[in-house]
């Protein structure tokens, strides 16, 4: 009502001194939009579970009969990950699609993020896991939370699904696969020289990596990196960064988190200090390696099932569980930058340091309305319109009647001559011969001021002449 009166005020001042309404939204098929939300995730990984729980039980079998059993058993994780792959491509081609529409200017697209963030991690069948890896026996707990939807998922804690597959070996060809790879407790002597460097070589090109050791005989990884791990661990933790995102992030601030069993350390060197142990060694480090981001912890009990420190179930509850989260949230996020944490990757979004998950433009342009200080582009700031949502359609409409005129600005700030008919068409009038009488002193001024022909005003007057305004 303020901004109505107001400009009546301007309308009625315009007067003294001197189009079509805009197409509805488009609405795309959001059943289109949302093809992955539509496909049924917990489903997927409830296979990925079974089959996970089928892995184990094979391990028992002869040799013969395992290996066999391994061999299918993979086989129907590689087709659910190339369906859930196929998914993720067509929802990426339904969105460029999208956004190469010509929209109205006050078209909205809602788009969701449909981005899956492809983690690996070392598969337990490969000899000296001990369990502790992705998909061994000692961290059901920690696939458990990182595969749920609640947690990971169009509409969970954080919207980004983590694809998780498990790989016997590390060469380029494999590590290509993935944006994000786990590395758990694994004796020096697994990993070959060349597996170490394939795994090296892939984080300098932009791989994200999450890499435990426990001790010194454990270390053959984080060894690569710079940082071998010196033994002294504690139990008791102490957080020394608590605005870093892995202890402030979407799943929650962790107050406190503990460590287990056998408990390594390491030298700080030029890694970016985390977290020490209660004896003051670094137990948890950041680093960059040439494009790519390496997480450094010094106990994989932090996060495993064996450990007792993760809640039962998929649930985020405990301080470590909420680690767990942030952790895999943070490197996710590099990954797909998400600043404004709204579900958009900043290169897609409109308005990457301002929340804005429907990416609402009213005009248009490359920014978003959250973030735009002129939100219908019509040269007149958003502080100082009166209509910061002008009416901008391309010829003055009165009442479905389309004069032909051209929508022009006037000469106040931000108003079109669409803004000043609409203002007075939502006023209240005796007849419809005082609506038209208001209409010809509007369109008077307009002419006067040289804004419109006379032949322009006559083409207005002749569609407020055939208007059925009371």
């Amino acid at each position: 009502m303020k901004h109505f009166k107001i400009i009546l005020s301007i309308i009625f001042l315009a007067v003294l001194t001197v189009g079509c309404e805009i197409d509805e939204p488009i609405n795309l098929d959001n059943s289109e939009l949302n093809l992955q939300k539509d496909f049924k995730l917990n489903d997927s990984q409830s296979e990925l579970a079974r089959i996970f729980e089928e892995e184990l039980k094979a391990q028992a079998k002869p040799a013969s009969e395992r290996d066999f059993l391994l061999s299918q058993l993979q086989n129907q994780r590689e087709a659910i990950i190339k369906e859930l792959e196929n998914i993720a491509l067509k929802n990426n081609s339904i969105q460029n699609k999208a956004n190469s529409n010509e929209l109205n200017n006050n078209a909205t697209l809602s788009v969701s993020s449909s981005n899956m963030i492809r983690v690996g991690s070392v598969a337990a069948s490969r000899s000296g896991s001990f369990g502790w890896t992705l998909d061994g026996s000692n961290m059901p707990t920690t696939l458990a939370k990182l595969s749920s939807s609640d947690n990971f998922g169009l509409s969970g804690t954080y919207p980004s699904q983590l694809l998780i597959t498990h790989v016997a070996t590390l060469d380029e060809a494999t590590l290509a696969n993935f944006d994000l790879f786990f590395i758990g407790y694994w004796q020096d002597n697994t990993f070959s020289a060349a597996e170490l460097d394939a795994l090296f070589d892939w984080v300098n090109a932009g791989g994200n990596l999450i890499a435990t050791s426990d001790n010194s005989s454990f270390d053959a990884v984080v060894a690569r990196f710079g940082y071998p791990n010196q033994n002294g661990g504690t139990v008791n933790q102490i957080i020394v960064a608590p605005t870093h995102p892995i202890f402030d992030g979407p799943f929650g601030v962790v107050n406190t988190f503990f460590a287990s069993f056998d408990i390594g350390s390491f030298n700080q060197g030029s890694a970016t200090l985390l977290a020490t142990n209660s004896n003051g060694l670094p137990s948890i480090l950041e680093t960059s390696v040439g494009d790519g981001l390496v997480l450094l912890f010094s106990d994989v009990d932090m996060f495993s099932t064996a450990s007792g420190r993760l809640s039962p179930g998929t649930t985020i509850s405990t301080g470590n569980d909420l680690l767990l989260g942030n952790v895999f949230a943070y490197m996710a996020d590099n990954v797909f930058p998400d600043a404004d944490g709204d579900g958009i990757e900043d290169e897609l979004d409109n308005c990457p340091n301002d929340a804005n998950a429907d990416q609402a433009n009213y005009d248009g342009d490359l920014e978003g309305d959250v973030c735009d200080a002129d939100d219908d582009n019509d040269g007149c700031l958003d502080v100082d319109d009166p209509t910061p949502f002008s009416n901008l359609e391309a010829t003055v409409d009165i009442k479905g009647c389309d004069t032909n005129v051209e929508n022009r600005m006037t000469s106040s700030c931000g108003l079109t001559m669409s803004d000043m008919i609409d203002a007075l068409e939502a006023g209240t009038y005796k007849n419809h011969g005082e609506f038209v009488s208001a209409m010809a002193s509007l369109s008077n001024s307009w002419k006067n001021s040289g804004l419109i022909s006379g032949e322009e005003h006559g083409a207005i007057m002749s569609c407020a002449g055939r208007s059925n305004k009371k």
